[in-house]
C-alpha cells in the first residue's frame, strides 16, 4: 500500500483495515528480506513518505489530520579514501608519484602513515594533507614501513577524483643472515683489544647492501651494552658471504660477556628481516683494578699563579686544561662548561672549539679561548677514564671587566728587612709604575715597566733607594699606578722597613 525508502532499505507498508499494520523491510540493492514488524500506524496515523533530495529530508504524511512529520535524510560522507597495503621495509624513501583521473572534479589529499612498534600505522607529523599534484618527496620519512592514504573529495553531488595508479621509489632492506660469531682471544685484561668477526650472507633482494651495519652487543641488544657497529661491505652480491669484523676496546666491560650480533640500519634500528646471532663461548675480561677518575687541572695562561674567584682574566682568556689518567682518557667524555651573565655554554671537544691539543692516551691538554662580556664566570672541565671512572672535574672562577681596576695591592714580607715582593691584580692590561715615598712625601724610588697583564702580577724590590742605598728603618708609603692609555688608576699602600 505504500513504500518509504531511506537509501539502504525499503519499508513496504500494508495499510489494511485493522488496528495494526505490517511493515516489511527489504534490502534496497537486491530486494532481499531483512525483517518484518507491526507498525503503530493506528496511533500515529502515518500514511506514507517521500524523500526530498533538495533538502535531504524525508517527509511523512498523517493519515487522519494535517500533520506532516519531517525526518533528517542520509548525510553523504565528506570524502572517500583509498589506503595501500604496507610498503617496505625500507632503508630510505625517495618519492611518491600518483596519476589521477584527469576529468574528475573535486580535490585529493594524501596522508603518509608510519608504523609503530606495536604494528599500528598512524599519520606521520608533517605528512598529512599533502597535495598529489606532483612527485612527493619522502626522503624525510622516518619509518621502516609506511602506508599511503588518499582522501578523495567530491564537489556537491558530483563524483570524486579517481586514482589511476601510484608508485613509490625506495631503498629496500637487504635480507642479511648472520652466522659464525667469534671472538679472539676469549680472555684478556681490561683495555686489551678483542677481534670480533661474524659472517653475513646477502639473501637479496638487492645485489648490494646499502646503509646496513652489524651491531655487536655484550648481552642481548634490548638489555645489554653496545660494543660497536661496523658496516656490511656494500658490494656484497646476492648469495655471497662477507666477513664483518670489529676491534673491541674492552674498557668498561670487565667480567663475563656473552656476545650478540644483529643487523641494523644507520639509525640503530634492527632489521625486520634478520635475526640476531650469539657467540658460542663467553668472553672473560679481567678488571684493571683502577677505581680512580682522571686528574684534571685548569691553568689561565694570561696570568701568573693560581686564579682566585675575585681575580680578573681578559675578555678572551686562554684557559688550558690538563687531564691525566694511567688507564687512558675517554676523550669522548670530556665536557667543557662555562657559566656567566649570559647563561651557560656546554659541550664536548667536537662542539666547542679548542686549540693546542697535545698528548697521548694517558695525558691530554688543550686550550679553550672563549669570548666573554663583563661579569663573573665559572669554567669547568670534566672527564672519565677509559675504564669508566669519573667523571672527575675541576673548575675555575674569575672575573672579566672592561673597566681598568687595580686590586689586592700587597707587599710580602711586611715589615721587610732586605727585599719584598709587590703583588697586585689588574682587570685589564696596563702600564704599571710603583713609586716609594717617605711619610713626609719625599720620593725615594721609582719602579717602572712592571708586569701589567690582566690578573695577578708581582714585582720584586731589593729595598734600595734611587742611589742604591738600603732604606733606613721606618714607615714608608708607596703607590701602584696603572695606565691603559685611556684611564689611569692609582692605589696607595704602606710598608715598614725593620732590620
Amino acid at each position: 500500500d505504500g513504500i518509504i525508502a531511506d537509501g539502504k532499505y525499503l519499508y513496504l507498508i500494508e495499510f489494511g483495515t485493522g488496528l495494526t499494520h505490517r511493515v516489511r523491510v527489504v534490502d534496497a540493492t537486491d530486494g532481499s528480506f531483512v525483517e518484518e514488524f507491526e507498525s503503530d500506524q493506528a496511533e500515529t496515523d502515518i500514511l506514507n513518505g517521500q524523500y526530498d533530495w533538495v533538502n535531504n529530508k524525508v517527509w511523512l504524511g498523517q493519515l487522519n489530520g494535517a500533520m506532516i512529520y519531517r525526518y533528517q535524510g542520509r548525510t553523504l560522507p565528506e570524502f572517500g579514501s583509498l589506503t595501500t597495503e604496507a610498503i617496505g621495509p625500507a632503508n630510505g624513501w625517495d618519492e611518491l608519484k600518483l596519476t589521477l583521473r584527469p576529468e574528475a572534479g573535486g580535490r585529493t589529499e594524501l596522508d603518509v602513515l608510519g608504523e609503530l612498534a606495536s604494528g599500528e600505522f598512524i599519520a606521520l607529523p608533517g605528512s598529512v594533507g599533502l597535495s598529489p599534484d606532483g612527485p612527493i618527496d619522502l626522503s624525510e620519512v622516518d619509518s621502516r614501513r609506511i602506508k599511503l592514504q588518499l582522501r578523495l573529495y567530491g564537489e556537491g553531488l558530483g563524483p570524486s577524483p579517481g586514482l589511476v595508479n601510484w608508485s613509490v621509489e625506495y631503498q629496500p632492506v637487504s635480507d642479511i643472515r648472520l652466522s659464525t660469531l667469534e671472538a679472539d682471544p676469549l680472555e684478556v685484561h681490561e683495555l686489551e683489544p678483542i677481534r670480533l668477526t661474524v659472517e653475513a650472507l646477502n639473501r637479496g633482494p638487492l645485489d648490494l647492501v646499502p646503509s646496513t651495519v652489524v651491531a655487536f652487543y655484550s648481552g642481548q641488544p634490548e638489555s645489554g651494552r653496545l660494543i660497536g657497529r661496523t658496516a656490511v661491505p656494500e658490494g656484497t652480491p646476492i648469495g655471497q658471504i662477507a666477513q664483518v669484523a670489529l676491534t673491541w676496546n674492552t674498557a668498561k666491560f670487565s667480567g663475563t660477556n656473552l656476545i650478540t650480533a644483529r643487523v641494523e640500519d644507520l639509525l640503530g634500528r634492527p632489521s625486520p628481516l634478520s635475526e640476531s646471532v650469539n657467540s658460542m663461548n663467553p668472553v672473560e675480561i679481567i678488571s684493571s683494578g683502577d677505581l680512580a677518575g682522571p686528574e684534571v687541572e685548569i691553568l689561565a695562561l694570561d696570568t701568573a699563579g693560581e686564579v682566585r674567584p675575585s681575580d680578573y682574566l681578559p675578555a678572551e682568556p686562554r684557559l688550558k686544561a690538563v687531564i691525566q689518567d694511567s688507564s687512558g682518557i675517554d676523550a669522548n667524555s670530556i665536557t667543557l662548561t662555562i657559566r656567566g651573565p649570559e647563561g651557560e655554554t656546554s659541550g664536548d671537544l667536537s662542539l666547542i672549539g679548542i686549540s693546542e691539543r697535545e698528548g697521548d692516551q694517558s695525558s691530554l691538554s688543550f686550550v679553550y679561548t672563549p669570548t666573554l662580556v663583563d661579569g663573573s664566570y665559572v669554567y669547568e672541565v670534566s672527564a672519565r677514564d677509559q675504564v669508566g671512572n669519573g667523571p672527575a672535574s675541576k673548575s675555575m672562577t674569575f672575573q672579566v671587566s672592561s673597566d681598568l681596576r687595580v686590586e689586592r695591592v700587597l707587599n710580602v714580607p711586611n715589615p721587610m728587612s732586605d727585599d719584598t715582593e709587590f703583588t697586585y691584580i689588574l682587570s685589564r692590561p696596563a702600564e704599571v709604575t710603583l713609586r716609594i715615598y717617605t711619610v713626609t712625601g719625599r720620593l725615594v724610588r721609582i719602579l717602572d715597566n712592571l708586569p701589567g697583564r690582566t690578573g695577578f702580577n708581582q714585582a720584586r724590590w731589593d729595598g734600595s733607594d734611587a742611589d742604591g742605598h738600603p732604606l733606613a728603618n721606618g714607615a714608608y708609603l708607596y703607590t701602584v699606578t696603572a695606565d691603559d692609555g685611556t684611564v689611569r688608576v692609582r692605589v696607595k699602600e704602606r710598608f715598614i722597613v725593620y732590620r
